[in-house]
Formats: C-alpha cells, structure tokens, sequence
C-alpha cells in the first residue's frame, strides 16, 4: 500500500477523478461529484471531529443562567450543520459521534423562549 498526502483539500477530488488515489477522504464541498457516480462508492461515517458554538459567558446578558438556557434551546443547530456541511452531517447535544450511542439532551424547540421574561430580557 502506498499512502499520499495531499495537502490541498480541493486537490482531493481531482487527483480521485485522475486516478492518482484510490481512496480519499473527500471534502464536504467534493462529496457531489461522485455520490451519484456508478464508478465511485461514497460511505459516510461519524468522525470524532467537533464544532463548537460558545455562549461567551463574559457578557452581562450571558451570565444569566435562564437566559444561557433559552440560547441554547433556540439554536437551530441542523441549519447550522445544513449550511456548512450541505446537509450531509447530523445535529448533536454532545461531542460524541452518535454511532457511540451516548445518550443525548433532548431540546424542544416549545421550550427557547420560556425563560426569557423570567429574567427581564
């Protein structure tokens, strides 16, 4: 077996196209040009890999627990993975991947804005 690195992401799927590799983590943004080929097979997986969005707890107006909570109840976080994974990853309330089978926090969206006049916002 041979291994490459190839350092360009948006390499990646040319030198698949070319031949140069026979397997290749492909970027989110290549995955279209071949998931619907016969000649390629696209297997996605979770990955341990994790993005975050902090609350920063510096601000008068994040200090307020009521108010953190109704934030983090009223972020779509789907749309946040549609957007910049093109729909191709799922939502999570954890770091870990859902294949582990960690149980999650369930966040109805009924809930986000409950808190907010408890704490005078």
């Amino acid at each position: 077996m041979h291994t490459k690195f190839v350092a360009d992401n948006d390499a990646i799927p040319t030198a698949l196209q070319s031949g140069e590799l026979d397997f290749a983590n492909v970027p989110v943004s290549g995955v279209s040009l071949f998931e619907n080929s016969s000649d390629y097979r696209v297997t996605p997986y979770d990955t341990g890999r994790v993005y975050v969005l902090y609350l920063n707890p510096g601000c008068t107006f994040t200090q307020e627990p009521a108010l953190r909570q109704a934030l983090q109840y009223a972020f779509d976080r789907q749309s946040y993975v549609d957007g910049v994974y093109d729909g191709r990853d799922q939502a999570t309330t954890t770091i870990f991947p859902r294949s582990r089978a960690i149980p999650t926090l369930s966040l109805p969206p009924s809930r986000n804005i409950a808190p907010i006049p408890q704490s005078g916002f």
